[in-house]
């Protein structure tokens, strides 16, 4: 009879991830003891705000929508000093380099497909929240995605047959899985139509995996059915074996964006996963070999090749094969008792691009000239884009002025209801006061209110005010009503 023995499947090593933390995150976190009656007295947990949540999502799309790695970016460096490398793949590389510099300014995002967003969580069993996680991390997408130059993708289904777009990319795929310690660890990603179209999976048997002779034929035939529409060179990922065909295709996307690079190298009796390193130098040969390149022929169909092996069931042997592309759009982030971590991007691209291949703007005559206009015009239609955006959908514009508020004055959430308050009077006699109310930034004028000033003799414009938001909130504690996210006085 079997001993019991436990491993994880998935024992990766120390996060060597570079992070950097937002200023003052410290504030929407806080650490508390437990009581000792519930058996677990004296441990420490970590309560996590709904504010910060969506301060990491928010920050973690913005982040990876205009910046990439410094990894991937050294790769595509790496093709222009490549003597093996075809012009076609020269070409590309460069342009995807000068595509990274436009991006970094954070005006307009490394890809116009800015993708569906993708959130896996990992939450330690010490920390602690009392909402909903996947409303505060989805406020986070929709603040990214409704304030910066991103367009929505997403499509909600009216019946089987009719969609209307949610002009906001929400919904997000959010997945969160309990794990240990006191961190809230995120992956996100930002995943493109093209490349999630790459995805493929193979329900095959042990005769696939019998040796090197029958899985690497097969691996080389399905790669070069990728084609160069999702954008190579690709980061590729194959996954062999899984518990179910679910887990073997959440593996290939995580695989893809190397979150398992940091896996053991051997396999183990306890049906622990691992990387195997041999064959993704043989693949990655083969992928050179093929001949599509980076999009119109050459070497680079592929940066980097991962193979994963997974446990399986006797009878089955699922196999998903998967790709990030160019615009390799992903980014960790972390909530721990110092606050929100945001992995570290590539700030500076431009330094990749041999001094040859720089791009030299004129600064005086005829080209000068020539560039302005460009701006000008590139200026003129975001104008127009956006007031058409408006004319379409006007929440939009309220919104967007609610949230341009809410930074401005820093404030935890968007002030949705606002009140605004002025008093008058006629040479010292007759003091009056209103109130208007906006809601959601448009004027709510059944809201409105009118004060007689009862309590204040004469031109005292402090005290009638004081009268006058006294009774008025008085009033609403009194009766059990929400109060407003903003009083202007």
């Amino acid at each position: 009879m079997a001993e019991f023995k436990y491993a994880p499947m998935f024992q990766l090593g120390p996060d060597t991830t570079e992070y950097y933390k937002i200023p003052g995150s410290e504030k929407l976190v806080k650490t508390s003891k437990l009581g000792g009656n519930c058996g677990c007295g004296g441990k420490t947990i970590l309560e996590v705000s709904p504010e910060a949540l969506t301060l990491v999502a928010q920050q973690s799309f913005h982040d990876c929508q205009f910046m990439l790695r410094r990894s991937h970016n050294e790769q595509v460096a790496k093709i222009l000093h490549d003597p093996e490398a075809s012009d076609n793949d020269r070409y590309v590389a460069l342009q995807f380099l000068r595509n990274a510099e436009t991006a970094v300014k954070g005006v307009l995002p490394f890809c116009q497909d800015t993708g569906t967003a993708i959130i896996h969580g990992e939450k330690g069993q010490h920390v602690w929240t009392d909402f909903e996680d996947e409303e505060a991390l989805s406020r986070g997408v929709f603040n990214t995605y409704t304030q910066e130059n991103l367009r929505y993708s997403q499509n909600a289904p009216l019946d089987m047959y009719n969609e209307v777009n949610t002009k906001c990319n929400l919904p997000a795929q959010i997945d969160i899985e309990a794990t240990q310690g006191s961190e809230y660890r995120f992956v996100m990603v930002a995943k493109g139509g093209g490349s999630a179209n790459k995805t493929y999976f193979y329900p095959m048997t042990k005769a696939t995996i019998q040796n090197e002779g029958t899985l690497l034929p097969f691996l080389i035939d399905k790669m070069k059915s990728l084609g160069t529409a999702a954008c190579p060179p690709y980061h590729i990922a194959f996954v062999i074996g899984g518990t179910s065909a679910e887990k073997n295709l959440l593996t290939v996307k995580l695989a893809s964006i190397k979150y398992y690079d940091s896996l053991p190298t051997t396999g183990d009796e306890t049906g622990r996963a691992f990387r195997d390193t041999d064959l993704e130098r043989k693949l990655l040969d083969a992928a050179a070999g093929i001949g599509l390149g980076a999009q119109f022929g050459g070497k680079y169909l592929a940066h980097d090749i991962r193979v994963i092996r997974l446990p399986r069931h006797g009878a089955s042997c699922p196999i998903g094969m998967g790709v990030s592309c160019s615009a390799d759009r992903n980014i960790k982030s972390r909530i721990d008792a110092d606050g929100v971590w945001i992995e570290k991007m590539d700030s500076n691209p431009s330094e990749l691009i041999p001094e040859e291949w720089n791009l030299q703007v004129p600064q005086r005559g005829d080209k000068r000239k020539l560039l302005e206009l460009a701006l000008h015009n590139a200026h003129f239609y975001m104008l127009e884009k956006r007031k058409r955006q408006d004319l379409a959908d006007p929440d939009r514009r309220h919104i967007r002025v609610l949230q341009s508020l809410q930074e401005a004055l820093g404030m935890k959430t968007l002030p949705r209801r606002i009140e605004c308050f002025d008093n008058s009077n006629t040479q010292g006699e007759e003091p009056v006061a209103a109130m208007s109310c906006f809601i959601d930034g448009k004027p709510a004028k059944s809201e409105y209110r009118h004060f007689l000033i009862k309590t204040v003799v004469g031109a005292n414009d402090f005290a009638s005010m004081e009268e006058i938001i006294y009774r008025r909130y008085h009033r609403l504690l009194e009766e059990n009503k929400p109060l407003p996210d903003l009083v202007v006085i």
